[in-house]
């Protein structure tokens, strides 16, 4: 059936009969020039007759009603007649009307002719950066910012623009009425606002977008209402856990940023104000840029200069110094935690107090993240300011290398790396270790000396129903000298001797297994590689640097010095037992010989018989008499057991220990606790639960987006587009070498 569309406006009327008209097709339509007044009475089938009209007063393709004053107006128009009949004898017009500007219609048959008509490609398309062409529809939505920029170059689209924007995975509400999602985390949105408006002098802070995401909340960049000045504002999860644990990070940056380091000196973070929003805490920070794994991420994971390494250590070296005086430790001390301040000089800041604790007052035993942490934590020793010194050195090394050092894939796994490169603990820390016999077994050697040696990964896979994977293997070479010296990347400004001799010598220093040998950050600052002298020979720190004269020993170091001052007694004893057992064997064959021997207790210890010819050469001079300083394992002393060598060293110092207890014993003068931790440091560690400790692995590191200009670290970028990111990572950090060179030289 054919149909005309749209339907006629006006028809004719059906009273005229039909012999008056002549035969037309039913696909003509109704002559425009009817009365506009007339009233349509027909019903919606229109006879054959009611549609036939003269030829000639057919406008062509005019399928829409004039409006009347067109009609009235036109030159053209013709008044109608008011019926049939009367048309039919007036007069016919001599013109055809002007036909007027109208859409067009299309006759439809059929669904087939309802399909959309799909044009041809263009010749020429935007490529899409990751491969391929943009289409159309990718064009006016994915790709949006950038169609506009290329109609208006002078248009810039920011991110934190979006109003509303969420920033919280996953965004659902689930607790706190709503504001926080499944775990805890406050919802947050771009240009919200944190901060009642009740809290009078108090400051607001506009959401501009967000920072990060890490164990303890979320950490977003915002913008101080009142004073213009952009921050990074910390909001904690709405845990009671987190909350006790933050709060400690309350207290020691409040005692450092308003007691310790008033100027900003020691390159720690700044508390720059706490609220309560919404039942979450909210730290306020001063913004920083970048961390040293984002550095060492977009130099490619190569080495960074000696120029850089030396001027990063350097400012460790001074907020750590701060941390050993104030009795603090950080815990949690590795390359994301390790901030630029900003992109253009080499000046870095601390961040992320939420792990630190009073030596003097330690909670947890699960600290520090896995690749920097120290062997007393791994063995469950009681711990000090010394593991900070064991992450510093993972942390040097990491920067001069660009890989991390003891990237262990477990505990076992770190444990193992560790013994490997650097030999095996010391037997006191073994014997005292909570958790020595996770990692280690005792044995008895040829001799029938009690000793220890690592379990086999297969061995501890079966105890701890575990699969242990090998090391992965991320240099040759195994021993620390032998992955620094065949380090092939050039250095600037330094010789390759002097490489292999400061830097080795120093990092020798802060990766000493012993705790009680490790340097401390005072006696590290004046390394010839710290101060750029001249290095001749092995560093010997000053002893009266170790720790200060007028405070006692921390808890943890006094009972590492009772476990090793006892572990010696017991193995100066076994020596005497052996010695004593070979000298009665050695009397009875010399009598059943019938042979006179001078009794052995005027020689030298008999155990060096066995290893040095000749009683007359003795044992060898110990290594240097700095040798305490450094680790036995590295070749430096021979291993204790061995012989009296090593009793010998630390006789020379007999009254450590004894110094240590009775200061330990005595009253300090002191306005606060009798301990001498600050009162607000040991009200906040009274509320968390040691049973409890917080996983701190990844911990947050806030920091902005890459500005424009720098390369941007996205995801699934080609690799044709990383030489230029490659140039401009070379450009990014000679900037900071060049401002290392102009503000540290």
């Amino acid at each position: 059936m054919n149909m005309l569309s749209p339907s006629l406006p006006y028809v004719s009327s059906p009273k005229q009969p039909p012999s008056a008209y002549q035969s037309y097709p039913v696909t003509q339509t109704p002559s425009s020039r009817q009365s506009p007044t007339r009233q349509n009475s027909t019903a919606r089938y229109t006879p054959q007759y009611a549609q036939q009209t003269q030829a000639s007063e057919l406008p062509p393709d005019q399928y829409y009603q004039q409006p009347n004053s067109a009609q009235l107006s036109s030159p053209m128009a013709i008044r109608e007649p008011k019926s049939p009949g009367q048309r039919m004898q007036g007069v016919t017009p001599t013109r055809k009307p002007v036909p007027a500007q109208a859409p067009r219609f299309q006759k439809v048959k059929g669904p087939t002719e309802l399909q959309p008509k799909i044009n041809n490609q263009p010749p020429f398309r935007r490529a899409n950066p990751e491969g391929g062409f943009i289409s159309p529809l990718q064009a006016l939505t994915t790709h949006l910012p950038a169609t506009y920029r290329i109609c208006n170059p002078t248009f810039k689209y920011e991110s934190s623009r979006n109003p509303r924007r969420v920033l919280t995975k996953p965004s659902k509400g689930a607790k706190n009425d709503g504001y926080d999602n499944e775990d805890s985390d406050y919802i947050l949105y771009v240009n919200d606002i944190l901060g009642s408006e009740d809290t009078g002098k108090k400051c607001r802070y506009l959401i501009l977008d967000v920072l990060g995401q890490g164990t303890f909340g979320q950490v977003v960049k915002c913008q101080n209402l009142k004073t213009g000045e952009v921050v990074a504002v910390k909001v904690v999860k709405n845990r009671t856990a987190y909350f006790n644990q933050s709060m400690m990070e309350v207290s020691v940056l409040d005692l450092l940023n308003t007691k310790l380091d008033k100027n900003d000196d020691h390159h720690l973070l700044r508390l720059k104000d706490t609220f309560i929003h919404k039942q979450h805490l909210c730290l306020v920070f001063e913004l920083l840029s970048v961390n040293l794994y984002e550095l060492i991420k977009q130099n490619q994971f190569r080495g960074l200069s000696t120029t850089l390494v030396r001027v990063f250590a350097q400012q460790l070296l001074n907020g750590l110094t701060l941390l050993n005086k104030a009795r603090l430790i950080h815990c949690d001390l590795k390359p994301e935690n390790i901030l630029l301040k900003n992109l253009e000089s080499p000046i870095i800041k601390i961040i992320d107090f939420g792990s630190a604790c009073d030596e003097r007052q330690t909670v947890y035993t699960y600290i520090q993240s896995r690749f920097y942490r120290s062997p007393e934590v791994l063995l469950g020793l009681p711990y000090s300011s010394a593991i900070d010194m064991w992450s510093l050195g993972c942390i040097v090394v990491e920067l001069f290398l660009g890989l991390p050092l003891f990237p262990g894939s477990s505990e076992y796994n770190q444990v193992a790396r560790i013994t490997e490169m650097l030999g095996m603990p010391p037997t006191w820390m073994l014997e005292m270790g909570k958790q020595s016999g996770e990692f280690f077994e005792k044995v008895h050697d040829e001799f029938g000396r009690k000793t220890y040696r690592l379990k086999s990964m297969e061995q501890y896979s079966r105890e701890h129903n575990t699969k242990e994977q090998p090391s992965k293997k991320y240099f040759q070479a195994t021993t620390l000298p032998d992955i620094i010296k065949s380090y092939s990347m050039p250095r600037k400004n330094m010789k390759q001797a002097e490489i292999d001799r400061a830097f080795i010598d120093f990092v020798r220093g802060l990766l000493t297994i012993n705790p009680l040998e490790r340097w401390s950050p005072q006696q590290a600052k004046l390394h010839p590689f710290i101060t750029q002298q001249k290095f001749t020979q092995p560093f010997v720190p000053p002893m009266n640097l170790k720790t200060s004269q007028s405070r006692s020993p921390a808890p943890g170091v006094q009972q590492q010095q009772q476990a090793e001052a006892l572990s010696k007694q017991r193995a100066a004893q076994a020596a005497q037992a052996q010695a004593q057992a070979q000298s009665a064997a050695q009397s009875a064959y010399a009598m059943q010989m019938n042979q006179y021997q001078p009794p052995q207790h005027a020689q030298g210890p008999p155990v060096y018989n066995n290893i040095y010819p000749g009683h007359q050469q003795g044992p060898p001079p110990p290594y240097p008499s700095q040798a305490g300083a450094y680790n036995p394992q590295m070749g430096l002393m021979p291993p204790q057991g061995q012989g009296q060598m090593p009793q010998a060293h630390y006789n020379n110092q007999p009254s450590l220990y004894a110094q240590a207890t009775t200061r330990a014993g005595r009253q300090r003068a002191s306005t606060m606790d009798p301990n001498g931790i600050p009162p607000s440091i040991q009200r906040v560690a009274s509320h968390l639960d040691p049973n409890a400790p917080i996983r701190l692995q990844p911990s947050p590191a806030y920091y902005p987006p890459p500005p424009e200009g720098y390369p941007d670290a996205t995801p699934g970028r080609r690799r044709g587009s990383r030489a230029g990111a490659g140039h401009r990572n070379r450009d990014f950090i000679r900037t900071l070498e060049d401002g290392a060179l102009n503000q540290w030289q």
